[in-house]
């Protein structure tokens, strides 16, 4: 990751996408809300234990705010309580998170338009939060606007390689490969942490698997001698599937009518 992120040169969507992360990263609970006409003026929604909820409203801006962007920030605003009073919700907070911090007269504006016409809090989370975040978190950056992606997927697929070896009875050097793998696609995967177990033959419960939450993905893989590998993929926050689905490839047979007298 550069020292600084240039995020008045990066696309709309890209910039958007990576605070985005951000955010869901620190809130791990949040929910990312799809884009449509019924939406409210919300990105990501998260409820908070007294069943009221904060709002977190993402935008692109990276330059000082023209009067059509603050408009587009107004109309958010609007969206977002107009849908609140209509659902019968309570809005706690309401967060307007963009790679700029304020001037003295965006400082006005946003008091003087939004938070002193709102009965919840709001909040203006500039350039200096989402810097810090991409300080604390630069694999989701690397992630999208640089080489992360890439080494994700080869990683991936040097722990499926390790975990195909034909012997795991002498799982010393296995064990240590596929830790190694899973430990640095847990570091540089910006959505998802991996872990693996060997399973014995003779570990008759191994293939037990408890509903664990954000437990998004598990393979098994067993050699010929009956010793197994599993591979999981935990989601490190609820919305992480809405920004990265797990993707898997299965292969598909056509049933002769042969085959099906053969089977009982």
């Amino acid at each position: 990751m550069p020292g600084r992120i240039p995020w008045e040169r990066i696309s709309g969507d890209e910039a958007e996408t990576i605070i985005a992360v951000y955010v869901c990263r620190e809130n791990p609970d949040a929910v990312k809300v799809r884009p449509s006409r019924g939406d409210g003026g919300i990105d990501l929604l998260c409820k908070r234990d007294d069943d009221t909820y904060d709002v977190y409203q993402v935008k692109k801006f990276a330059t000082n705010l023209s009067s059509g962007q603050k408009t587009q920030i107004l109309n958010s605003w609007e969206k977002a309580q107009k849908f609140f009073d209509e659902h019968h919700w309570t809005m706690s907070n309401w967060y307007l998170v963009l790679p700029l911090d304020p001037t003295p007269e965006n400082i006005l504006w946003f008091k003087e338009t939004i938070q002193s016409r709102s009965s919840f809090k709001c909040h203006w989370l500039g350039l200096a939060n989402v810097e810090a975040w991409a300080s604390a978190m630069p694999e989701v950056y690397d992630y999208y606007m640089a080489d992360g992606r890439e080494a994700v997927d080869q990683r991936i697929k040097s722990l499926l390689k390790a975990a195909q070896k034909p012997d795991l009875r002498d799982s010393k050097e296995l064990t240590k490969k596929l830790f190694e793998d899973a430990e640095f696609l847990s570091k540089i995967d910006p959505h998802y942490a991996y872990s693996v177990r060997l399973i014995s033959k003779y570990d008759k419960n191994g293939f037990t698997f408890s509903n664990r939450p954000n437990l998004m993905y598990s393979e098994i893989m067993t050699n010929s001698e009956g010793y197994s590998v599993v591979i999981e993929a935990i989601a490190k926050y609820k919305a992480a599937p809405d920004f990265s689905p797990l993707k898997t490839s299965c292969t598909l047979y056509a049933e002769t009518p042969e085959d099906k007298k053969k089977t009982p």
